[in-house]
């Protein structure tokens, strides 16, 4: 009797019926104790779901974020040190140069800047407590159509010394577009020292 009521369409309504009560998820995964990111629906696993990183073996890496993924909203409070900042990320010092070749005080760490006497205009000397292994510069914002550039050297450049008459860790050179060539001139910009 039960063959006649066997329908290809009665096995089918039956399946159905049986993945929609079971919410079609249930099945067996390969392996011991081993889950792989296709066994896993996207966006469905939470921190509870992982266990602590303090246990060996467990917890996530980086190799498991997925790019711009964790921000500071994420991080608790003192939670990265200086340890854990990778060499060179952040500028051991940093300035603001007005454009009389003095730094705001507010916005700089571990700089004395003074201005290259050698030269007329747009030269700078930095007095460091260090030597940097490199250095970046980026011009406060202009208005259109001035092109202002700053470039930044590390160790001294252009006859570049301190008061004592010492060599300095690090100088720097701005020029503006005066039409038809770059002239050197007293600007406002930003600088960084790297080691």
């Amino acid at each position: 009797m039960i063959r006649k009521h066997l329908t290809y369409a009665n096995v089918a309504a039956s399946l159905a019926l049986f993945l929609v009560l079971t919410g079609g998820t249930a099945f067996a995964l390969s392996g011991s104790n081993t889950v792989f990111s296709d066994d896993i629906t996207d966006d469905q696993v939470s921190s509870a779901d992982v266990r602590n990183d303090g246990v060996p073996g467990g917890g996530l890496s980086a190799a498991d974020l997925r790019a711009g993924s964790v921000g500071t909203a994420e991080l608790q409070q003192g939670a990265v040190t200086t340890s854990d900042i990778a060499p060179g990320a952040v500028p051991r010092a940093y300035a603001y140069v007005n454009a009389g070749a003095t730094i705001d005080p507010a916005r700089s760490k571990g700089v004395k800047v003074y201005p290259n006497d050698s030269l007329s205009a747009g030269s700078y000397c930095f007095d460091l407590n260090f030597t940097p292994k490199s250095v970046s510069a980026t011009p406060e914002g202009f208005e259109s159509p001035d092109v202002f550039i700053v470039q930044a050297h590390t160790g001294s450049q252009f006859n570049c010394h301190n008061p004592d008459d010492q060599p300095v860790e690090a100088s720097a050179n701005t020029f503006k577009w005066l039409g038809s060539t770059f002239g050197a001139v007293n600007e406002p910009f930003y600088i960084q020292f790297y080691d």
